[in-house]
Order: C-alpha cells, then sequence, then structure tokens
C-alpha cells in the first residue's frame, strides 16, 4: 500500500508544465464563479408575462438561467416550463386546463394504489370456503378504479401511516411531507411500471415537495425530471445506464487530467466507482438543498439551450447542403460546355463548392455537442471508447467536483476506500466554479474535434 511519502514524492513528479497548466485553469474557474451574479428576478418574470400569459422571449429568459440561475422565490413558477410541463407559448386559460387534467390523472393513480393495497390486504386474510369464488373478481377490481379523490385529499397506505405514527423524532410538518412524498412515488410506481420505485428517487423527488404546494404539479414535474431528462436509466435494473455515465467521467478525466487518472488507477479507483451516488441522484446527497436546486436548473436551461442549438445548426447545416448540391450541379453544367466556359469561371465555381462544403461541415460541427441531447431519451447515446463527445453537462460538472479533488487524492489518498470516502463527505463544493469549468472542459474537447473534419468529408459534401 503506498505511504504518505510515497504519495508526496508521487505529487512532486507531476512536472512543473501540468502542474501551471492546472493551475492557470483553476484560477480562470475561480475567477468566473466569484463574478457577482443577477439570478433571473421576479420583477423580470413579471414582465416577461403577456396579458393572456404567453411569455415573451423564452429562449433568452432559458439563456439567463443557464448562465445566471434563478431567484428562489420563482422557482415554483418557472421550473414547470423548464422541465416542458407547461408549453411557454401556452396562455393561461390553456395551462388551467392542463392542470385540470394533470390533477385527474394524479387522481386516478391514487385511486389505482388504493385499490391495489385493499386487494392486497384482502389476499391476505384467511380465506373461507363461501369467499373462495369471489377472488378472481377480487383480483380484476384495481384495473376497473373509476372516480375521483377530493382535490386536497392525500392517500397514503395504512403501513406507511403504522410507520410515520411510531416516528416520535419527526414532526407534524415533517410527517405531512412524507405522506406526500409516499402518494407520490406510488403513483409514479403505477404510471411508469417499468421502472418502478428504486431507492434514490425519494432524494429527487424531495425538492419538488419543498418548492410546490400543488401536488399534482409537484408529481408531473417529477415524471418530466424521470423521463424527459431521461433519469429512468438511472434505475435500470442492469445498470446499465449509470455504469455508462461512469465510463463516460472515466474518459473526461483520462483526457482532462491524466496525472489524476493515472493516481485513481494506481488506487484501484479507475471505474469511478465513488460517483455513483452522485451520478444516480444529481448531487442530491452532496450539496445543500439550496445548491442543488440552483444546479438543477441550469442543467435544465443547458438542455434547453442545446436543444435549441442542435436545431438551428440542423438548419443551417440543410441550408448549406442544398447549397452545395446546387453549386455541384453547376459544375456539372460548367463540364459539359467546358469548351466554351472560361478557365476563370470553372475555377470561381469551384471555389463556391468549396466554400459550401466547409459551411455544411461548419454547421455539422457546431452542432455535433448539442446533437446528442435534442435526441429522443431512449435514442441518446453515450460516448464509446474512446470517443470524447458531449453526454450532458452534468456528466462534465461531476468531473470538475472530481478534478476539484485532485490534490487530496494525489496527496493524501492511499487506497479506493479512501477515495470514496472522501467524496462521500465532501464538505465545500463551489457549484458556479464547478459549472465553469464544466464548460472549460467541454469547450476544449469541442476545439479537439474540430479539426478531425477531413478532405475526404470535405469532397463528400460537396459530391
Amino acid at each position: 500500500m503506498p505511504s504518505k511519502a510515497h504519495n508526496q514524492q508521487y505529487l512532486l513528479g507531476l512536472g512543473a508544465a501540468g502542474a501551471v497548466a492546472v493551475i492557470a485553469a483553476s484560477a480562470l474557474a475561480v475567477a468566473v464563479s466569484r463574478r457577482r451574479r443577477q439570478p433571473y428576478s421576479k420583477l423580470e418574470w413579471e414582465g416577461a408575462l403577456e396579458e393572456i400569459g404567453e411569455i415573451r422571449d423564452f429562449d433568452g429568459i432559458v439563456d439567463r438561467i443557464a448562465d445566471e440561475g434563478l431567484e428562489p422565490s420563482i422557482r415554483p413558477d418557472v421550473w414547470p416550463f423548464l422541465l416542458e410541463v407547461f408549453d411557454p407559448a401556452s396562455h393561461y386559460q390553456q395551462r388551467q386546463a392542463q392542470h385540470q387534467l394533470m390533477l385527474r390523472q394524479y387522481q386516478q393513480l391514487l385511486l389505482q394504489c388504493q385499490a391495489y393495497e385493499a386487494a392486497l390486504r384482502e389476499s391476505l386474510r384467511p380465506s373461507s370456503p363461501s369467499a373462495a369464488g369471489g377472488g378472481a373478481q377480487q383480483q380484476q377490481q384495481p384495473q376497473q378504479v373509476q372516480g375521483q379523490l377530493p382535490e386536497q385529499a392525500l392517500w397514503v397506505s395504512e403501513a406507511a401511516q403504522r410507520v410515520l405514527e411510531s416516528c416520535g423524532h419527526m414532526g407534524e410538518d415533517s410527517k405531512r411531507q412524507a405522506c406526500r412524498m409516499i402518494a407520490m412515488l406510488s403513483a409514479y410506481a403505477l404510471h411508469d411500471p417499468d421502472t418502478g420505485y428504486c431507492q434514490g428517487m425519494s432524494d429527487l423527488l424531495l425538492p419538488f415537495v419543498l418548492l410546490m404546494e400543488d401536488d399534482a404539479l409537484a408529481f408531473w414535474c417529477f415524471v418530466s425530471l424521470m423521463q424527459r431528462q431521461n433519469l429512468r436509466r438511472n434505475f435500470a435494473a442492469d445498470e446499465s445506464g449509470i455504469f455508462a455515465q461512469l465510463r463516460c467521467l472515466g474518459q473526461v478525466l483520462e483526457v482532462h487530467d491524466k496525472p489524476l487518472m493515472f493516481r485513481l488507477h494506481q488506487l484501484g479507483a479507475s471505474e469511478c466507482h465513488f460517483a455513483y451516488r452522485m451520478l444516480v441522484v444529481l448531487m442530491r446527497r452532496d450539496l445543500s438543498m439550496a445548491q442543488v436546486m440552483q444546479l438543477w436548473e441550469v442543467l435544465w436551461a443547458d438542455a434547453w439551450r442545446q436543444r435549441r442549438l442542435a436545431q438551428e445548426s440542423a438548419a443551417a447545416a440543410a441550408a448549406a447542403a442544398a447549397a452545395a448540391a446546387t453549386t455541384a450541379a453547376k459544375l456539372d453544367s460548367v463540364g459539359s460546355v467546358a469548351s466554351t466556359a472560361s478557365m476563370s469561371d470553372k475555377d470561381s465555381l469551384e471555389q463556391q463548392a468549396a466554400d459550401a462544403g466547409v459551411q455544411l461541415i461548419t454547421a455539422h460541427s457546431r452542432g455535433q455537442q448539442a446533437k446528442g441531447e435534442a435526441q429522443h431519451p431512449h435514442q441518446q447515446q453515450l460516448p464509446q471508447e474512446g470517443s470524447r463527445i458531449r453526454s450532458g453537462l452534468f456528466v462534465w460538472f461531476v468531473a470538475a467536483v472530481v478534478i476539484s479533488q485532485r490534490r487530496t487524492v494525489l496527496g493524501h489518498c492511499c487506497d479506493a476506500d479512501d477515495v470514496l470516502r472522501l467524496f462521500h463527505g465532501l464538505k465545500r463544493v463551489d457549484v458556479w466554479q464547478c459549472l465553469a469549468k464544466a464548460r472549460e472542459l467541454q469547450d476544449a474537447d469541442a476545439m479537439q474535434q474540430q479539426p478531425q473534419l477531413s478532405e475526404q468529408r470535405l469532397a463528400a459534401a460537396v459530391g
């Protein structure tokens, strides 16, 4: 096992050039994170609402949130739009009608939960000969639930109620919030039976419960987080989604901090399992609640912005492709009348074709990073081995958190358990500094990818 003295010798051997680069990058990230920020305010939000309720320049609002965050008081109003529960182009009456539909659907899920519990309780009772013939009919009861709960009614299983009643250390408000979470998680298990309920979902649900008194709205925001933001993959039974993210994290660290990754390999932590919890519950256990809400809204705004950039780059690529096709047709025409065309005219057309091809490749390169996030969640793929294509801001954020602890890893950790304890006991994380670092890493990768566009691809685009 490496000693502390060995670790210090290793740290001294990193090389001056690498140390200077790391220090310079860290200084830049700190300067960016310490800039005085002005979160998007309640006054600005109210000014963006049209008379009928449409939101003016929501793309601009998203850009502000991605760069500055939100004023806490308007999170309950803005989050449903960031999560696409409501359409920014909708007006008040449309959103009210949508909310009523959401409420009815949520109530139906709770009624189904109630019916399943009743059927389960009945199946556990000692059966009598006279009741034996009714079992089949009772089995079908949960599938035929009709009705409506009162708007403020809250169903919670009897088993959960008994447990909560025995928790003397919980206050009444804590028990009420726990009841709300139990109801929502039970409803989600029925809404998404392929995923069901998994440990860790309560961590993801809690911020919505604390922010929103409207249970139906909180529930559907959570559903959107799980499905539109593709967190369902974190709870796959085979853990394929989370391990793909761990591999991606390892690739990012390998590219951008080779000494750190080499040390993690020496310690037996190169598979990055120490970051498992951070990835599964989006840093919920590692940051304060205020920091978590700040981070999440920036991630959602960034995802929205990337989808917009992907659409813009796709439109630019289509226009460039059309221009390239038109110019290629002109080249063919020039070839057919080459005996009468002057060489200068032909060179001019060839230059136009090359320019159109460059535009096509440039548009493709600009949109390449965003395309992965613009895909349907089930189509999105993480980078394959050796690839550094963007996989989403959050993985890069976790990489930035890991890099922020490089000095401790390099100088004080002696085995994988030390690494695990370090990242499960983070005392202070600067969210904005890590976000700045994550974007810096993404930009560096984007710059590395652009020169890889070859002359053959250019020729193929023009031809």
